[in-house]
């Protein structure tokens, strides 16, 4: 309870006035009566959290939050990064400001760049700044992650795929479109901040805003070190001649992002052994054959998690296992899903990877074929040859 200094009421710990005379109430520790000041979220005197001050809950959330820039203060020192810069400018902006009055340009272009910044954060980018009608956003800095370089094209080629949606009402209202052009590169910048804003500067930030000058509506362009950085993971085509970028003495080699390549999972794609071999994690790996065996008898399944920091060996132990199940009498049936490190909805992804390779769904293939693979394979394992069968009449659906 909290007592009033003015008549003696005794009020609720989190009461702020007096609920008898009005008078505004000292805060106080509800554990040692300490006073506090209105800001303190602990006691100053024993420590204990103060009423009002318990976290929210926040719940179950499939999206992350955007990497927030570092603090605004004087003492944060610039430093040197290796970071993803892309650019992205709306074409067509300046015809259609001739057609709108001011305020529906100004609503229409903060539709489209909100859109266009939300490809941005999804895949963990930072927003540099809007410059008119063009964006310009950061992977790697104030946050990095291993695959900076990929964020960067995916952001890119989810912007391109994001215009259909933004010109489709566009094209019906005012009979007018955008394009987007995107640039992208990576290299060696300057991370830190500049006036009251943390941005990045170097010859690699001018060069990706060069490429997006260069580059056709419709398309991302990206550089060398950006393309070599995701060439696994991207497909790409190459430009019939190296671009003469302002500012630069030498043509530039540039290439055109298509997609995202398909991810290779077949039915038959196993873990292959390394080389080296594997030393330290003998009781590890007697754990998880001793795991094996009891689903074996049990003829139930069981999950096995490793937990451990980054770079000590999970992959290696599970390649070590792998390749000691396959020396055995039975060869196992491997199944692979991994959890995106960026987007939104991907709770369910592992399933649906582990799925898609079952069936031997690749990305690209349309609806109906999927659902044709998936219809058969569920038709073998269940022993119904009727599931997946063509017919003129009533689908028939396979559940397990």
């Amino acid at each position: 309870m909290n007592t009033c200094a003015e008549c003696s009421t005794e009020n609720p710990a989190g009461a702020r006035f007096c609920m008898n005379c009005g008078a505004a109430l000292e805060r106080r520790c509800a554990t040692c009566g300490a006073a506090a000041p209105e800001d303190a979220r602990f006691c100053m005197t024993c420590g204990a959290q103060l009423p009002g001050t318990e976290p929210e809950a926040s719940g179950d959330r499939h999206e992350r939050p955007p990497p927030a820039a570092p603090a605004t203060g004087s003492q944060a020192p610039d430093e040197r990064r290796t970071a993803t810069v892309l650019f992205a400018d709306l074409s067509g902006y300046t015809a259609i400001a001739e057609t709108l009055d001011p305020e529906s340009v100004k609503r229409l272009l903060e539709r489209t760049l909100t859109r266009l910044g939300d490809e941005v954060r999804a895949y963990g980018g930072y927003i540099d700044k809007f410059i008119g009608d063009n964006v310009m956003a950061i992977f790697g800095a104030p946050v990095a992650h291993g695959d900076d370089a990929e964020r960067a094209v995916r952001a890119g080629l989810g912007m391109q795929a994001a215009m259909d949606e933004v010109n489709e009402p566009l094209a019906q209202q005012h009979g007018v479109t955008f394009a987007l052009c995107v640039g992208v590169n990576t290299g060696e910048v300057l991370a830190g901040r500049v006036g009251d804003s943390y941005t990045v500067i170097g010859d690699s930030v001018n060069v990706a805003a060069r490429l997006q000058a260069a580059a056709r509506p419709g398309t991302v362009t990206v550089g060398e070190r950006t393309r070599d950085a995701t060439r696994d993971a991207i497909e790409y085509r190459a430009l019939e001649e190296p671009l003469a970028l302002k500012g630069k003495a030498q043509p530039v080699h540039a290439w055109e992002a298509i997609a995202p390549l398909a991810a290779q999972t077949t039915a038959d794609s196993v873990a292959q052994p390394a080389r080296a071999p594997l030393v330290g994690r003998a009781a590890e790996l007697a754990q998880l054959h001793s795991l094996v065996e009891r689903v074996e008898q049990r003829r139930g399944a069981h999950l096995a998690t490793v937990i451990g920091e980054a770079g000590v060996g999970k992959s290696r132990l599970l390649q070590e296992f792998e390749r000691e199940l396959r020396l055995g009498q039975t060869v196992p049936l491997v199944r692979r899903g991994r959890c995106l490190p960026y987007g939104s909805s991907v709770a369910y992804w592992p399933l649906g990877e582990v799925i898609r390779a079952e069936c031997g769904i690749v990305d690209g293939d349309p609806p109906a074929t999927a659902w044709e693979k998936l219809s058969l394979r569920l038709g073998e394992l269940l022993h119904d040859p009727s599931c997946g069968r063509t017919s003129t009449g009533p689908t028939r659906e396979c559940s397990t």
